[in-house]
């Protein structure tokens, strides 16, 4: 678990994603992603991810981003990144 935890926010797209979806309760991806590089990247290498750990859940026929069953368990390592690391 604790692996899982380091490796979910090793890459900072992932903790702002986490971020925003604390802020905003879900992500519709079709407005959250500018540009196709970064569009690839998230729906191959960190949506995926966070997915797998159970720390998002991904609605792939609406392309939106919601809670997942540990996403309580990550929030305040993401805030406590974002409180001190920016």
């Amino acid at each position: 678990m604790v692996q899982n935890l380091l490796n979910a926010i090793a890459h900072e797209e992932r903790i702002e994603l986490l971020d925003e979806l604390n802020e905003k309760g879900e992500i519709n991806l079709e407005n959250h992603i500018d540009n196709e590089r970064k569009k690839i990247n998230y729906y191959h290498n960190h949506i995926p991810l966070l997915d797998n750990y159970d720390y998002i859940e991904f609605d792939e026929i609406n392309n939106i981003i919601l809670d997942g069953e540990l996403t309580e368990d990550i929030l305040p390592l993401v805030e406590f990144i974002k409180d001190n690391y920016e």
